[in-house]
């Protein structure tokens, strides 16, 4: 099952993504960006620990909103990728560029975020 799933918490916005990013569910991965940003937000925290796969059109939109973001002072963080989206994140050599963090209890700390 392909589901992504938006939450508006105090400081940022998380998006728990199960299944896959492909071409299916893709434009309604923008749209929930796009919609959030329009209305001010600015820390975008995505749990892909239950993402089996993404293309390079998902990678294309992490990569834009990062630099969106970076505009504004604010940060995307992918968390608890799973091996294979490391792997293909390091052969694209993106791990820098998208920040991976491995769980939230780290990446709350790290950015102070409550």
């Amino acid at each position: 099952m392909n589901n992504i799933d938006v939450k508006t918490m105090p400081s940022f916005n998380y998006f728990e993504v199960e299944g896959q990013l492909d071409n299916d569910n893709l434009i309604k991965l923008q749209s929930d960006i796009e919609y959030q940003m329009h209305y001010g937000s600015k820390h975008f925290l995505f749990d892909l620990s239950k993402l089996k796969d993404l293309n390079s059109s998902a990678i294309r939109i992490f990569i834009r909103t990062q630099k969106q973001l970076k505009l504004v002072d604010g940060f995307l963080l992918l968390l608890s990728p799973t091996k294979t989206i490391i792997d293909l994140l390091q052969m694209c050599e993106l791990v820098d560029l998208l920040r991976v963090k491995e769980d939230m209890h780290g990446a709350i700390s790290e950015l102070n975020l409550s």
